[in-house]
């Protein structure tokens, strides 16, 4: 619910003070505050890596010069700026979630989820990738939440919840 991709049947949702159901258009509202990682990469595989990183960016009309410098950089920090010209395609599976972890820091959201962001990825990369985010959302102020089966992963966090069966433990 707090992505404001689905809808409540009852009751309400709040993100950031805000009624989701009252903001229009969501989508925009989503670009400019929610950063997202899924489980499942979901790139464009006939974009580059540099194309599908500026995918947030154009959303909020952002400058070509400023989304070619945002994504060069957030590419990099992730350890794929030479190849930022591949096509998604012609990536392995934890070149694609590294790329998905840049373009969800494409806007500087104040909310970023991410579903086991490193699931793809090997566990010296998984904790570097890790360590990166939690420390861009440091400096940008930003909440990081992320659902994740992987302890170590879990033990960067600041905080834990554990849930079992849907429920709190």
């Amino acid at each position: 619910m707090i992505s404001t991709m689905d809808q409540p049947t009852s009751g309400r949702v709040h993100v950031d003070g805000k009624n989701i159901q009252q903001i229009k258009p969501l989508s925009l509202f989503r670009a400019k505050h929610i950063g997202f990682v899924f489980q499942f990469h979901h790139l464009l595989p006939h974009l580059t890596l540099q194309e599908n990183v500026e995918i947030p960016m154009v959303v909020i009309e952002r400058s070509k010069k400023t989304r070619s410098s945002k994504a060069e950089y957030l590419l990099e920090k992730v350890g794929l700026y030479e190849k930022r010209h591949a096509f998604a395609n012609r990536i392995s599976g934890g070149e694609r979630q590294r790329t998905a972890i840049a373009r969800s820091l494409a806007n500087n959201p104040e909310l970023i989820l991410a579903d086991e962001p490193t699931g793809n990825v090997d566990t010296h990369t998984g904790l570097e990738i890790m360590t990166f985010m939690i420390d861009h959302c440091r400096e940008h102020a930003t909440t990081l939440l992320v659902a994740t089966h992987n302890h170590e992963i879990a033990q960067l966090t600041e905080r834990i919840i554990y849930l079992k069966n849907g429920q709190l433990e």
